[in-house]
């Protein structure tokens, strides 16, 4: 698998970008190494959502009128231990998906993360690099390259310090980084299948021919946990 991956698009995790990716890579894991998930999703849900006619998949929980698609999604989401809300809200959008598009292949999607800030909205901290042109008669092409490219060098790094400092004086944490997102298949066995460290190494030996230690597997599987935010 990638190593190092960022759970976020910038450097840092803004509208808990880092905790919205990190639940993408546990849904593509429960599909992975659990995919009767989705069946019984298909099978013992998306038949009610089908006749409920919803406009929009966020429209099960403030209309009234769909009760018996609730419960039957968290008696789903409760028989593989999957009782989470993000959970639910993955698989109220997949279904949306696989009605509009008549696709029960699509596997779990996630809705969106919020919008933010940016943090230069008004465009203060603007590049304005400025340097001492290039005088032909004076320096030769190679020279001026290297002094001009050292010159920009060294603002650009004092640009992004002025930008990480103020992140940090504004509380915003550095996007987390995962470097192996079979932590999140680890997970996944934990919860619908209730595997024990034994278990895990050896079904990670068995598909990927690599031997990984129980505590190496507990640590893993801690790790992803509090990536998730579960509760």
């Amino acid at each position: 698998m990638n190593k190092n991956i960022r759970l976020g698009g910038g450097e840092y995790n803004i509208d808990e970008m880092a905790t919205w990716e990190a639940r993408i890579f546990f849904l593509d894991a429960v599909a992975e190494v659990a995919p009767e998930v989705l069946k019984e999703l298909q099978r013992d849900v998306y038949p009610l959502f089908k006749e409920n006619k919803l406009l929009e998949w966020l429209s099960v929980y403030y209309i009234p009128g769909h009760e018996q698609l609730r419960d039957k999604l968290k008696e789903w989401g409760e028989n593989n231990n999957l009782d989470f809300e993000f959970v639910y809200d993955a698989a109220l959008y997949t279904m949306f998906y696989w009605r509009q598009f008549d696709d029960k292949d699509i596997t779990f999607l996630m809705p969106g993360t919020a919008y933010f800030i940016p943090v230069d909205r008004r465009g203060k901290y603007k590049v304005e690099f400025k340097a001492i042109g290039w005088d032909p008669a004076g320096e030769t092409r190679d020279d001026f390259k290297q002094r001009i490219m050292a010159d920009f060098e060294s603002y650009i790094d004092d640009y992004m310090d002025k930008l990480e400092n103020l992140m940090e004086k504004r509380g915003v944490d550095k996007t987390p980084m995962v470097k192996r997102t079979e932590h999140f298949e680890w997970l996944a066995l934990r919860l619908i299948y209730n595997k024990s460290d034994k278990e895990i190494a050896d079904i990670y030996y068995n598909n990927k021919g690599k031997v990984v230690g129980d505590e190496a597997i507990k640590k893993g599987i801690a790790k992803a946990a509090s990536f998730l935010e579960l509760s």
